[in-house]
């Protein structure tokens, strides 16, 4: 028979967070109570549109602090619960142990002194074995009680373990805690962001190859992680509508920038210089309406020609010297030639190919990298402010914890509510 087994646990500790998770409740369910005095025309009167405002957010916000004050309330409760059964428990086992060790020595002793009774050859310490034999079975009761015991007491914390878990696992049910669609869109949102963060800027690079794959990709990212943004907003009400309109028109600037150029690349040169008249030339010039259709592809501009697409430049890798000491200038020159490269490829050859061509719009043109810069700095904004309440948000949760932790409820939070006049 093997000893029973210490049951662990510091029932103490768990106290001591029911406790703090009582207290953060009742924090919590005076501060709904003051929002819903905050947003009561009969106890608080606004003379202002903002307080007025705010009395409206206030009375959104107070069912929510009042189910999160509730579910603190009934969180310790089933901790408390469970430090009792544990500290019962732990008090059994400890007692079916200090028995297990006094009875067990015993029960091996009158085992072993009946057997050699049993077999001994002289009547007298013969008589002795059913004595022996009867504190033998009275020692071995013991131990089995004993066992039983720390079963029973295991057994029950276990079931008060699975009933505290239960409780803290019902918890999730009411209404605060995010639901899986919710999860799976995030975290969509979440890949996007993190592939279009790679794959945009390598569609930038001057490498055609490499821009052929991440340009597509980025797109398809951005577009993916602007539909998530806008589901989170809708359903959700995750985000905020200006952030969404930022990501939107700093999505669109690349596409419409494209377009734009297409569009100040169409010519009709070609039949205006076949053209008899002035009239007739006139006539035959594309205006603003048949660029347009031309950045689109609509059947109507596939007629025109176009100017001269150039293809990205490329600069050859030369191999350093081999002396160490001309290795900075090696590289000076490598990425100076580079960057060299990529500004002819971004302006300079779509301005000398449109300005080159009869019949284009370098106005158009100019107007295309204007929407590409645009775009720029709407993408550099957008992702400032995100930046901004994603920072905003981990202060407030590590705030948070740091009064749960701490079991302190702020000095100044609202106990009761004042007349605004």
């Amino acid at each position: 028979m093997r000893a029973p087994a210490p049951l662990g646990g510091d029932p103490g500790t768990v106290r001591a967070l029911a406790v703090t998770l009582a207290g953060e409740g009742d924090w919590l369910g005076s501060l709904a109570r003051s929002l819903r005095g905050l947003a009561d025309p009969s106890l608080t009167t606004w003379d202002s549109a903002a307080g007025e405002a705010f009395a409206r957010r206030c009375a959104g916000v107070a069912g929510v602090v009042d189910r999160l004050s509730r579910r603190y309330a009934v969180a310790a409760g089933a901790l408390v619960a469970l430090a009792g059964a544990l500290t019962r428990a732990q008090a059994m086992v400890t007692g079916a142990q200090r028995v297990h060790q006094q009875a067990w020595p015993e029960f091996l002793a009158a085992g072993d002194a009946m057997s050699l009774a049993e077999s001994s050859d002289d009547p007298a310490v013969r008589s002795t074995a059913p004595r022996l034999r009867a504190r033998m079975v009275e020692a071995g009761e013991r131990v089995q009680a004993a066992e039983r015991t720390a079963s029973d007491a295991w057994a029950a914390y276990r079931a008060a373990d699975r009933q505290c878990a239960s409780v803290l696992a019902s918890l999730r049910d009411d209404g605060l805690s995010d639901s899986g669609w919710y999860d799976a869109v995030t975290t969509t949102r979440d890949i996007a962001r993190a592939v279009d963060g790679v794959a945009g800027p390598a569609a930038l690079l001057p490498v055609p190859p490499v821009r052929a794959v991440a340009a597509p990709v980025a797109a398809a990212a951005g577009a993916a992680g602007l539909a998530a943004d806008a589901a989170l907003l809708a359903v959700w009400g995750d985000g905020s509508w200006s952030s969404l309109a930022l990501g939107a028109a700093a999505a669109a600037a690349g596409p419409v920038a494209g377009g734009l150029k297409t569009g100040a690349r169409a010519t009709n040169a070609a039949a205006q210089a076949a053209a008899s008249t002035r009239i007739e030339r006139r006539a035959l010039r594309i205006g603003a309406h048949q660029r347009l259709a031309a950045a689109v592809g609509a059947p109507s501009a596939r007629a025109y020609g176009k100017a001269p697409t150039h293809v990205a430049r490329t600069v050859p890798w030369t191999a350093p010297s081999r002396r160490p000491g001309t290795w900075g200038r090696w590289a000076a020159e490598q990425g100076e030639l580079r960057a060299r490269a990529a500004v002819q490829s971004r302006w300079l050859d779509d301005w000398r190919a449109v300005t080159g061509t009869a019949g284009t719009s370098p106005r158009l043109l100019v107007t295309a990298w204007g929407v590409e810069g645009g775009g720029a700095t709407l993408g550099q904004v957008s992702s400032a402010r995100d930046a901004r309440s994603a920072q905003a948000s981990e202060q407030a949760v590590e705030a948070a914890g740091k009064r749960l932790t701490s079991g302190d409820p702020p000095q100044n939070a609202p106990q009761d509510v004042a007349r605004h006049r």
